[in-house]
């Protein structure tokens, strides 16, 4: 699965936007999958990305906070679901409400990361100039660099990514050996569940 996803984005030049129909053909190509099975093991991921994802309680009461002192949220990732399973993901954790802009790179066909053209986008969608956003996230490149690239202010919070305690759990695991790697991400959500996220 992940070769198929690089695959995907080396034949978009690791710049354009990519699908999860895009990587699942080479997936299907690679393992001589028909159409049905393609549909089906991409409807599956799906299922199991909608099912797996928790919320970070932080961001959550940071959100909460900035709705009751009226500002608009509007949610952007670069992203290769598709845009409806964003925004069920987001609505069901009770994070995004309906009217919410909810802009997803598979859907958009641009980046943050490639050009930070998602930005632009976003800023239309809301309909203010790019200066008038804050852009928040956890990617140095995508979240802060291209933001600010795009006169659009922005701050890093990066509380959701791996420790290095979480990390050296990963890392003294097999790859393949994904039940057991599934260790590191059950580690973050006790951090984040617990009263600062301590790093």
């Amino acid at each position: 699965r992940q070769e198929a996803e690089t695959a995907a984005w080396r034949e978009a030049g690791w710049a354009r936007a990519i699908h999860l129909d895009d990587i699942h053909r080479h997936l299907a190509r690679s393992q001589g999958w028909s159409e049905a099975q393609h549909r089906a093991a991409a409807a599956l991921e799906v299922q199991i990305e909608e099912a797996a994802v928790r919320p970070v309680p932080e961001r959550v009461a940071e959100i909460a906070a900035l709705r009751r002192r009226g500002r608009r949220i509007a949610f952007i990732s670069d992203m290769h679901l598709p845009a409806p399973s964003v925004r069920r993901m987001l609505e069901g954790w009770g994070i995004a409400e309906p009217g919410d802009v909810v802009l997803v790179s598979s859907a958009a066909g641009c980046t943050k990361r490639s050009g930070g053209r998602l930005f632009a986008h976003a800023a239309a969608a809301c309909g203010v100039p790019r200066h008038a956003l804050r852009h928040c996230g956890d990617d140095p490149r995508a979240d802060t660099w291209m933001a600010w690239r795009q006169g659009v202010p922005a701050r890093r919070v990066d509380t959701a990514r791996l420790n290095r305690h979480e990390q050296a759990c990963a890392a003294a695991l097999p790859a393949a050996a994904w039940r057991e790697r599934s260790a590191a991400a059950a580690l973050r959500q006790l951090r984040l569940q617990s009263a600062g996220g301590a790093r």
